[in-house]
């Protein structure tokens, strides 16, 4: 070093590039850090994400199969044959939630109703379907019990029924005239 505390032009050119190189090490480090820094939030990001969806689908899985087991139910199980409806029970609560397990074990198509019995006049006066489905408390249509399937029905009685006032009924054309009905009492 010279007195005017120069460093002269070689000095300069080292110490500029000195200066460069921290400057250049120093901005790879902050990169590096920075770069290590978002892999990490990347990485804290895609594990968030996928606990995300594990919760989720655990939510909805939960949620559907829920919706699959009705609470506090009573099970009952149906049988539809030809020309005959048989029921594990025939004794029902008003307020209560049944379960109806349906199962057209016949060869033919069939329907389930739970109505008021059919007066002689109404089976006199030929009531269409859609008349007959008005009348019904719940029903299980022809489509979804054709021979060999077995469908569900989620059912609660309002009011109390003496024994004769409902009925469990298949008013598929000419099944309800062979007798296909089943008297019930809701207390």
């Amino acid at each position: 070093m010279d007195d005017s505390g120069s460093l002269g032009w070689v000095g300069n050119i080292a110490y500029f590039r000195m200066r460069y190189l921290a400057l250049e090490i120093s901005t790879r480090i902050v990169y590096t850090c920075v770069e290590i820094k978002l892999k990490f939030i990347g990485e804290e990001m895609f594990v968030f994400k996928k606990v995300l969806i594990v919760l989720l689908v655990t939510g909805f899985l939960l949620t559907a199969c829920s919706g699959q087991k009705v609470r506090d139910s009573i099970e009952v199980q149906i049988n539809l044959t030809e020309f005959g409806i048989e029921s594990s029970v025939t004794d029902f609560e008003s307020g209560v939630l049944y379960r109806f397990i349906v199962t057209n074990a016949g060869t033919v198509e069939h329907e389930f109703m739970i109505m008021p019995p059919l007066t002689a006049d109404e089976m006199g006066m030929g009531m269409d379907m859609g008349e007959m489905d008005q009348m019904a408390l719940a029903m299980i249509a022809t489509e979804k019990l054709q021979p060999g399937v077995t469908a569900t029905l989620d059912f609660s009685f309002t009011e109390t029924a003496p024994a004769g006032a409902l009925e469990l009924a298949c008013h598929t054309p000419g099944h309800y005239e062979a007798n296909m009905k089943l008297p019930i009492t809701v207390k």
